[in-house]
């Protein structure tokens, strides 16, 4: 095993293992990046220290947690079964807007995100709090189209342009800030006879649904 993988298994930063080690945490840093002199010799010998000390943990004892992936619960499917209803101009749904209102943290925006990528007339974008509706256009537009026209007019055009072809899904977050994320929904959809979806949070405070509301037309 090598140093790096020895640091990653154990969870220690170069500066904790040069402590450990005895060693200054630029010697560590070169073993790692393998441009230290004889370099071999040395990372045989700091790894085996480290697991004199009792940090002999291996990678495959670590834990590795890829992110890249979208569990279809079945609070997802919904969300995809609604965003299936949203995209087909044959729906009996009577409204072309819906909404998904959740706590932070809780998959909606990879679930969109994962929508998007693997469906070819689905697009999406993030909406930060503080917008024009000019900037939030031109995004819509880079992700529809490719381009970022200038005025508002120009962007509402590209859209219906782009749009008379097919029909276009739009998943569209919005946050409050840069530094605030908006995800979601692990909670559990239930679909009631009107067509509304209601998204309940494990204690059932959230909601997600449509609504048939014209003034809500751009928020999508």
């Amino acid at each position: 095993m090598n140093l790096s993988a020895a640091l990653r298994a154990n969870s220690l930063t170069m500066g904790q293992a040069a402590r450990i080690l005895d060693v200054d945490k630029s010697t560590v840093s070169k073993v790692s990046s393998r441009t230290y002199h004889k370099w071999e010799e040395k990372e045989t010998e700091l790894v085996d220290k480290l697991a004199s000390l009792g940090y002999d943990k291996s990678a495959s004892d670590s834990l590795s947690v890829n992110t890249n992936v979208l569990v279809k619960t079945r609070s997802v499917s919904l969300f995809f079964d609604l965003c299936d209803d949203l995209a087909d101009p044959e729906s009996s749904l009577s409204s072309s807007l819906g909404m998904t209102i959740g706590t932070a943290e809780r998959g909606k925006t990879h679930a969109a995100k994962w929508y998007a990528s693997e469906n070819e007339n689905a697009a999406y974008t993030l909406y930060v709090d503080g917008f024009s509706r000019v900037q939030l256009l031109r995004n819509i537009c880079c992700e529809l189209a490719g381009v970022r026209p200038f005025s508002f007019g120009s962007c509402v055009s590209t859209i219906a342009e782009v749009s008379k072809v097919s029909r276009r899904l739009l998943s569209s977050c919005a946050v409050p800030t840069l530094s605030n994320h908006c995800s979601a929904s692990n909670a559990e959809f239930t679909a009631p006879k009107n067509r509304q979806s209601v998204l309940r949070d494990e204690p059932s405070d959230l909601r997600n649904q449509h609504t048939d509301s014209e003034d809500e037309g751009d928020e999508r």
